[in-house]
């Protein structure tokens, strides 16, 4: 959804908190790691919603969430064997 593919390296700002719609690094239950978008509903809950199609946006309490980083942009290795198929 993002063009952020399988074998790309991501590059991310050290915060811990973001603004609505912002790609984070967000850690739920101090266990789990995802890269999402972010945003705070009117209940107080952190949607953690996801572009890619086949993976499900989550929903979390805000003391469940502890936000990492924030996306900055991605370095793709071309010619890489995980790199994807270039397309023109």
């Amino acid at each position: 959804g993002d063009s952020i593919c399988h074998g790309d390296y991501i590059l991310c700002e050290q915060r811990d908190s973001a603004a609505d719609g912002e790609i984070v690094v967000a850690q739920i239950n101090g266990t789990q790691t995802t890269l999402k978008r972010y945003q705070l509903n009117e209940n107080g809950t952190i949607a953690l919603l996801s572009s890619n199609p086949d993976a499900e946006s989550m929903e979390f309490p805000q003391e469940e969430v502890k936000i990492l980083g924030v996306y900055l942009g991605l370095i793709r290795l071309i010619n890489h064997e995980e790199s994807p198929e270039p397309t023109l």
